[in-house]
């Protein structure tokens, strides 16, 4: 994506919890012009569509627009229409807007507390979300660490999921260099398959002494992931990893630095888009 306008809708921040934010990313420089910060839109039924479709009308170069979050722009929904219906049209209407300008649109939302084994069953709603959209990310935290997964799907995407770590130094998320698996194994499987990663080929009585695991527990659950295809075996004693994690390729770096185009927002708590 080449550099333009951006229209950020921070809809569930303050002016000055934005000029936070932007000094964490960009430290000392100054925020460029090219982006417009807002902190509050009418809902896109009741005037909103209308007056993003106008900032796009004044950017012609505009590269993106981010609503966050959907709830704030949706409007209200009629008792008379099923929640699926409803919820399609929620997004349709931004996507409408997207299309009609030529210009990507982000839309966050917020996922279910609960869990379940399909990664969109967890986008909070009806499925009725994920029909109108042309791709479907979800950042799924992991409770007690600072990595999570990123699930992408879409309809001109493959789909795919990656490791992140956040850097709370930059604000930002960072790719890790290690497979999903790993940072969604339990601990035990976790060093398991770190060790064997590292030293293919490898007996439970090694990677135990290795780890600090206990032997009987590490032989155990060797064979158990051996089961789950998160290890292979050669069937006398010696583990490895699987053809597909092995097959992966290079993994990407971190990022250590992340600019973002952006004005200042020192005028901006009233939300009023410029």
């Amino acid at each position: 994506m080449k550099a333009g306008p951006v229209l950020y809708l921070a809809l569930e921040d303050t002016g000055r919890r934005l000029q936070t934010r932007l000094a964490k990313v960009l430290g000392p420089d100054d925020a460029p012009v090219s982006l417009t910060l807002a902190t509050a839109c009418k809902p896109l039924p009741l005037g909103g569509g209308a007056d993003i479709s106008a900032w796009l009308k004044h950017h012609p170069g505009a590269q993106l627009v981010i609503i966050d979050v959907l709830a704030r722009v949706r409007g209200p929904s009629s008792r008379d229409v099923p929640p699926y219906e409803a919820d399609y049209h929620a997004l349709a209407r931004a996507k409408a807007i997207a299309d009609q300008h030529g210009v990507p649109f982000i839309v966050v939302h917020h996922t279910r507390k609960a869990t379940a084994e399909d990664f969109i069953d967890t986008i909070s709603g009806t499925q009725g979300l994920a029909a109108a959209a042309d791709s479907i990310l979800v950042l799924k935290r992991i409770r007690g660490k600072a990595d999570g997964i990123l699930h992408v799907t879409g309809r001109d995407v493959e789909e795919a999921s990656y490791a992140l770590r956040f850097a709370a130094d930059f604000g930002t998320w960072q790719l890790l260099d290690v497979p999903v698996a790993e940072v969604t194994l339990g601990d035990t499987r976790a060093k398991i398959l770190a060790y064997v990663r590292q030293h293919e080929g490898a007996t439970p009585k090694e990677i135990a002494y290795a780890t600090g695991l206990d032997y009987g527990l590490t032989k155990k659950t060797c064979r158990r992931m051996a089961d789950d295809a998160q290890l292979d075996t050669d069937g006398r004693g010696a583990y490895f990893l699987p053809v597909a994690d092995v097959s992966r390729g290079s993994a990407v770096p971190g990022v250590s630095h992340v600019s973002v185009a952006g004005q200042s927002v020192e005028a901006d708590e009233d939300g009023d888009m410029a």
